[in-house]
C-alpha cells in the first residue's frame, strides 16, 4: 500500500492539474462552443472530480475523514464516474455519426439528449447507493472515498467495464472499420478517439479491482495488479490530457490564449485570429458543411439556364458531390424560381457566372477568412465568396416563409428604375440524411466600393447626443468592420448633398420601406459606404442611384433587410412561437413604428447643401 500512497501523493495532483488547465484552455480556445469538443468539455470536468477522488486515498487525508463524511463523498464521486463512462459512450457514438454524415448539422438535439441521459443515468446509480447504505461506509479497496470494499457496492462499479466499454469500443473499432472510405475525415477524429482509448485504459481496471472483490467472488487479488490499476487511475487526467494534446497546435495555442494575452491584448487578439487552430474538429466540419451548400447551390444553378422555367414555383434536384473522400447525394430545392430568374436577368447576371463564383477552388483555401459567425446561437453563417461579389447566408424556416410571401412583390420593387433593397439571386433548401440548410445567395453589398468604410444604422439612439470625435478617429476606424449609429454621428455626423439627391433618395426609401412595412418586416438597416475621394478628384460620374457624392467621399447606400436579426412582429407570429416554442426574435416595435424612426434618422444624416 505504500506504493499507491506515493502514487496518490504525486500523481493525483499532475492529474488535477492536466484536468483543470483543460478545462480552462478549451474555454479559453471557445472549443466548449464547438462540436463534439463540448462533449470532451463535459467529460473532462467529470473526469477532474474523478482526479480528486484520488487524494482521499492519501493517508493523512483518509485518517481524518470520519464514516459518514467518507461515504457520502464516495456516493459523490461514484456518480462522477457514471457521468465520465455515459459521456464516453456518446462521445464514440458521434464519432461514428460524423464519420458516417460529415454534412450533419443537428448535433444540438443529439448534445442536449447526450446530457439529458447522462445525468439522468448517473442519478439513477447514486440513489441507489444513498438509499441503501447499510455496510456502506466509503472506504474502497484502493484505499479511496469510494465504495465499501467487499459489498454489493463493488458489483455497480464493474458494470461500465461490462456495458459502456463494450459498447464505446464496439463503435469505436466500427467506426476505424469503415474510415477507409473517408480518411481526410478519419485525420480529424482520432484525437476524439485517442480521448475514449484513453479514459478506458485509465478506468477499466479500476472497476475489474472493484468487480473481483465482491465478498461472494472470494477472489484474492494480486498486489501488483491492485498497484497498476491504482496507477492507471490516478493518472487518469494525465492520460486523456496527453491524447487530446496530440493534436498538433492545440498545446501551444492553449498556452498562449491562456497565459499570453496580457502582454499587448490588442496585437497578441490579431495574432490570435491568424495564429488559431486551423483544423480544429469543428472547423473542418464546418469547412465540409459550406462545400457542401456551395458545391450543391453551384451544380443547381449551372442547370437552371438549361431548363425552363415558366410555371414552377420551385425545383427539386438530386446534386452528387465528393467532400472528404465521400461522395453524398444532396436534394437540392430552388424557390420562387420566376422571381429569382428576372432580378438575374435584369441586371445581366448569367448562373454560369455565379456558379463558378461559388465553386472556386479559392473559396475553400481558407473557410475562416470567407466565413462569418459560424457556430452562433442559430447555427448560421454567412460565406463570402472569395471574388467578393455574392454571400451566401442561411436562413432560418420562418424566415424562408416570409421571403416566399414577399418574392413577387419584392422582385417587382428590386427591377424597377430605382431601388436601395439589398438584391436576392435565389432562396434555396439543401439536405441530406436529417439535415436541412435554407439558403439565401445575395449581393455582397460591401464590394461595390473598394475598401470602404462601413455604416449599418438603424436609428435606435437618435435621442442621444454623441460626442464629436477628433478627425484622426475616423482614420483609426477599420475597413473591415461595419460600425453603428454611434461611430456615424461621433465622426462622420452629417452627409451633405444635393436637394435633387435628397429628394430621390427619400422617394426610393419610401416604397422600398413600405414592402417592408407590408411584410411586417422590422429592424432593417441603412447601409451606408463611404470612400474617401482623392484631393484632386474634382469630376466623378456614376450612373447608378446607390451612388453619390458628399464633400470628400463618395457615398453608396443600399437597405439591409436580411441580417443577423431579421426579425417579424404580428401578433400571430407571437401566438405560434407560445405554442411551439420556437426561439424566433420578435421586436417590441411595429413595423409603422419602426418606419418612421427610420426616416426620422434619414432627415438627421442627410443635409440639403445649399
Amino acid at each position: 500500500m505504500e506504493t499507491i500512497n506515493i502514487c496518490y501523493i504525486f500523481l493525483a495532483p499532475i492529474s488535477s492539474i492536466c484536468g483543470l488547465f483543460q478545462v480552462y484552455g478549451f474555454y479559453k480556445l471557445n472549443l466548449v462552443k464547438e462540436h463534439p469538443e463540448i462533449l470532451i468539455f463535459w467529460q473532462c470536468i467529470s473526469q477532474l472530480i474523478l482526479d480528486i477522488h484520488w487524494f482521499t486515498g492519501i493517508p493523512y487525508i483518509q485518517k481524518h475523514i470520519g464514516d459518514i463524511p467518507c461515504r457520502l463523498l464516495g456516493d459523490f464521486f461514484v456518480y462522477f464516474y457514471y457521468l465520465s463512462w455515459n459521456y464516453t459512450v456518446f462521445l464514440s457514438v458521434e464519432i461514428l455519426i460524423k464519420i458516417n454524415n460529415p454534412y450533419d448539422i443537428n448535433y444540438k438535439k443529439r448534445t442536449l439528449w447526450y446530457h439529458l441521459i447522462s445525468h439522468a443515468l448517473s442519478i439513477c446509480i447514486f440513489l441507489v447507493i444513498a438509499i441503501y447504505p447499510n455496510d456502506n461506509h466509503g472506504k474502497s479497496i484502493l484505499g479511496t472515498c469510494f465504495v465499501q470494499k467487499g459489498t454489493f457496492f463493488e458489483l455497480i462499479i464493474i458494470i461500465p467495464d461490462l456495458i459502456h466499454f463494450p459498447i464505446a469500443t464496439g463503435l469505436i473499432f466500427y467506426t476505424i472499420y469503415i474510415s477507409h472510405k473517408a480518411r481526410e475525415i478519419m485525420n480529424y477524429l482520432r484525437y476524439i478517439i485517442y480521448v475514449v482509448i484513453a479514459f478506458s485504459i485509465a478506468w477499466v481496471p479500476v472497476g475489474i479491482v472493484h468487480g473481483i472483490h465482491f465478498y461472494a467472488f472470494n477472489i484474492n487479488t494480486n498486489s501488483i495488479f491492485l498497484e497498476i490499476s491504482a496507477y492507471l487511475g490516478a493518472l487518469s487526467g494525465t492520460l486523456i490530457f496527453s491524447a487530446r494534446m496530440m493534436q498538433k497546435g492545440l498545446l501551444k495555442n492553449m498556452i498562449k490564449k491562456s497565459f499570453c494575452l496580457r502582454v499587448n491584448n490588442k496585437i497578441l487578439l490579431e495574432e490570435f485570429e491568424t495564429q488559431e487552430l486551423q483544423d480544429t474538429h469543428s472547423r473542418f466540419f464546418t469547412k465540409v458543411t459550406v462545400k457542401a451548400i456551395m458545391l450543391g447551390i453551384s451544380e443547381a444553378l449551372m442547370k437552371s439556364e438549361a431548363l425552363a422555367n415558366y410555371g414552377q414555383d420551385h425545383r427539386k434536384r438530386v446534386c452528387s458531390i465528393n467532400i472528404a473522400g465521400k461522395i453524398t447525394d444532396f436534394n437540392v430545392t430552388q424557390y420562387n424560381i420566376n422571381e429569382y430568374d428576372q432580378i438575374v436577368n435584369h441586371f445581366n447576371l448569367k448562373y454560369q457566372d455565379i456558379s463558378q463564383s461559388l465553386s472556386c477552388p479559392s473559396n475553400f483555401l481558407d473557410i475562416k477568412t470567407y466565413c462569418k459567425g459560424i457556430s452562433g446561437e442559430n447555427e448560421t453563417f454567412s460565406f463570402y465568396t472569395s471574388d467578393k461579389k455574392y454571400i451566401l447566408k442561411t436562413i432560418k424556416k420562418p424566415e424562408l416563409r416570409v421571403l416566399k410571401m414577399m418574392a413577387q412583390k419584392y422582385t417587382e420593387r428590386v427591377i424597377s428604375s430605382n431601388s436601395y433593397l439589398l438584391k436576392i439571386f435565389g432562396v434555396f433548401e439543401i439536405s441530406s440524411g436529417g439535415s436541412k440548410f435554407r439558403v439565401i445567395l445575395i449581393e455582397n453589398f460591401n464590394s461595390l466600393l473598394e475598401n470602404p468604410l462601413i455604416f449599418q444604422l438603424n436609428g435606435s439612439r437618435l435621442d442621444k447626443k454623441y460626442p464629436e470625435l477628433e478627425s484622426l478617429d475616423l482614420v483609426r476606424l477599420s475597413f473591415k468592420n461595419a460600425y453603428g449609429d454611434s461611430e456615424f454621428f461621433s465622426t462622420i455626423d452629417k452627409l451633405n448633398i444635393k436637394e435633387y439627391e435628397m429628394n430621390r433618395i427619400l422617394k426610393i426609401l419610401k416604397q422600398d420601406t413600405k414592402l417592408l412595412q407590408n411584410n411586417i418586416l422590422v429592424n432593417y438597416k441603412l447601409r451606408i459606404l463611404l470612400q474617401i475621394l482623392p484631393s484632386n478628384h474634382e469630376i466623378i460620374i456614376v450612373e447608378e442611384s446607390r451612388f453619390f457624392k458628399s464633400g470628400k467621399y463618395l457615398v453608396c447606400i443600399g437597405i439591409d433587410f436580411i441580417n443577423r436579426k431579421f426579425k417579424m412582429k404580428t401578433k400571430k407570429t407571437k401566438k405560434k412561437i407560445r405554442k411551439s416554442g420556437h426561439r424566433i426574435s420578435i421586436s417590441r416595435i411595429s413595423p409603422v413604428a419602426y418606419r418612421n424612426r427610420f426616416f426620422k434618422l434619414v432627415e438627421r444624416i442627410f443635409k440639403v447643401d445649399n
